[in-house]
């Protein structure tokens, strides 16, 4: 169970630094959008938040690899939930910023999970 929980940290890592570098120097923006580009590109093409899931996966691979029910209990009943809130947020602020372009893209893509709308 720990290995399996490691190779999950690792994933959800691997594709939060992917997100990040597809998103260079607006990764450090607030929740309003720091650029003037929607990245619609890399992990953005199946998801309009890779990193949020990215970080959903490490944590919950986090809990696993050292057996915590606890830190599976907060992964889902806080950090999840907390995350899901701000990604709603970022969805408001990048609908006001980009109109059409952003109402297109939702159409597209999915919001954290792929196959889920």
């Amino acid at each position: 169970i720990r290995a399996l929980g490691w190779a999950i940290f690792a994933g959800g890592m691997l594709l939060f630094v992917v997100a990040v570098v597809y998103l260079k120097r607006a990764f450090l923006g607030d929740i309003d959008p720091a650029t003037d580009t929607l990245q619609t590109r890399g992990p953005y093409r199946l998801v309009r938040h890779p990193l949020y899931l990215g970080m959903f996966v490490a944590t919950i691979g986090f809990a696993i690899a050292f057996g915590s029910l606890w830190g599976m209990l907060i992964v889902v009943a806080v950090f999840i939930p907390a995350g899901l809130w701000r990604a709603r947020l970022e969805e408001e602020a990048l609908a006001r910023k980009f109109g059409t372009e952003w109402q297109q893209y939702t159409k597209d893509t999915h919001f954290i999970l792929p196959l889920v709308y």
